[in-house]
């Protein structure tokens, strides 16, 4: 072969490596945007299962408020019709004993 010849050949070969480093770079690169992209898809879906799960307490939360006013407007009545019908009864304040029952919280 002649020093020509040898240049061109080491050069062919030189730019073939550039390629080889430049697909396997390419190739790891692209598994790397693979697993990222898979990796949202999988972030997404568990923010969007969050949300959701949030969305029910909420709910949850604001039906429990409700019936908590509801209690609290019966305990109002209640007292009111307690006192209404000791009044009528004519009974000494004195007499009247009132007992609490408390809720373990």
């Amino acid at each position: 072969m002649s020093v020509e010849a040898e240049k061109e050949y080491s050069s062919a070969l030189e730019q073939m490596e550039a390629i080889k480093v430049s697909f396997s770079e390419k190739h790891h690169l692209e598994w790397e945007i693979f697993q990222r992209s898979k990796e949202v898809q999988d972030l997404q879906r568990a923010l969007s299962e969050s949300q959701a799960y949030l969305q029910d307490e909420r709910r949850q939360l604001l039906k429990l408020i409700a019936e908590n006013d509801r209690l609290k407007i019966q305990e109002l009545k209640d007292r009111k019709k307690i006192r209404y019908l000791l009044s009528i009864a004519k009974i000494d304040q004195d007499e009247i004993t009132y007992f609490k029952t408390f809720v373990d919280k």
